[in-house]
Parts: C-alpha cells; structure tokens; sequence
C-alpha cells in the first residue's frame, strides 16, 4: 500500500534476531526460538520480503 510505512514490533524483532542466528532453520524453529507462532513467523517475513521489493524499486 502506497504511502503506508510497516514498523516493526518486538515480536518482529524476536522473529529477525532469532533468523540471524541461525544459517539453516524452519518457520517452526524460528517460533519457537522467538516465542511466536508459525504464522507469525510467515507473516513477518512475508513483510520482510514486500518491504525489500519496495526498497529496491524506489
């Protein structure tokens, strides 16, 4: 959405810092290691990819 800026939470952030440490992992591995869902975990980096899409077109 144009003009919308994402902010992450620290739940986002937990999701970041816990992807970060680890080369090799799974969506499953990343919640647990953040204390979040599954669906958490592909809903922020979902976000992560769009924002990085929206970056390199700017």
């Amino acid at each position: 959405m144009s003009g919308v800026e994402w902010l992450a939470t620290d739940r986002h952030c937990a999701v970041v810092e816990a992807l970060q440490q680890r080369e090799h992992t799974t969506a499953a591995g990343l919640a647990d290691a953040a204390d979040v869902s599954e669906e958490h975990v592909r809903s922020t980096l979902r976000r992560l990819v769009e924002a990085e899409g929206d970056a390199r077109a700017e």
